[in-house]
């Protein structure tokens, strides 16, 4: 009789990480986020309490994330510019990544909240590009795990009291922010949206070379995954 197949180690490895179920993160060490406990996700945002920035929503269609998305969006942004901070909580459904496409290190608060996604991010000038990149990763993790559902659209928390409103306001085609009930301004929210100043990066790359600094970051190393200290939560509405 033909010889049975043995799935080796290497082998499980490999599927794991095809199906965005882990990601290496150290030699030898991978990282598994559906493994991890969740946290009740209500209160506010511990980790940028004096942040004059706002959180970005993201909400899908019928105000339900598809489940697994978020186990699964973790694992490639972590196989993809993004670090885990290993200071913070970490949890299947609410963790702080580290942005480390460019320097310097931008920390972003991720949360699933079932009907949506919270995002916050304290570094104005990066938003837009936080922004996109998360986007940009949904969409391709929809892609992979072949999702039947559309890509979230960009809300922020709004607290109107009509009777009909869900208390979030939703960027519309036309660049309006708007909830059920009426239209915002919106300029601290619009943070999200706006290309950074041209000044400011050239600030910011003459400081890199003043440094003796490039463009690539040096990635902080990764000595645990165990922790689960510290809150994540999501802002009050």
């Amino acid at each position: 009789s033909p010889e049975a197949k043995v799935l080796t180690n290497e082998k499980i490895i490999s599927i794991f990480k095809r199906l965005l179920i882990a990601s290496k993160v150290d030699k030898d060490k991978y990282f598994i986020p559906a493994f991890l406990p969740n946290q009740d996700t209500q209160g506010t945002f511990t980790s940028h309490e004096k942040s004059s920035t706002v959180p970005l929503v993201l909400l899908f269609a019928d105000q339900c994330a598809p489940s697994g998305l978020f186990c699964a969006l973790v694992v490639y942004l972590t196989s993809n510019d993004w670090e885990i901070d290993t200071d913070a909580g970490m949890y299947s459904n609410a963790i702080t990544l580290f942005y480390t496409k460019r320097m310097p290190h931008v920390k972003v608060d991720l949360i699933d909240s079932f009907k949506y996604y919270g995002l916050h991010c304290s570094e104005e000038d990066r938003l837009k590009e936080v922004q996109e990149n998360m986007i940009s990763a949904i969409e391709l993790v929809i892609e992979q795990r072949d999702y039947k559902c559309e890509p979230p659209m960009i809300a922020f928390f709004k607290s109107c009291k009509g009777k009909k409103c869900n208390g979030l306001a939703i960027l519309q085609d036309d660049g309006s922010i708007s909830c059920r009930c009426r239209s915002y301004k919106a300029e601290a929210e619009r943070k999200w949206l706006k290309e950074k100043s041209l000044q400011r990066e050239c600030d910011e790359q003459e400081l890199l070379q003043s440094e003796g600094l490039d463009d690539k970051p040096t990635l902080p190393q990764i000595l645990s995954l165990s922790s689960t200290k510290g809150n994540i939560n999501l802002p009050q509405r």
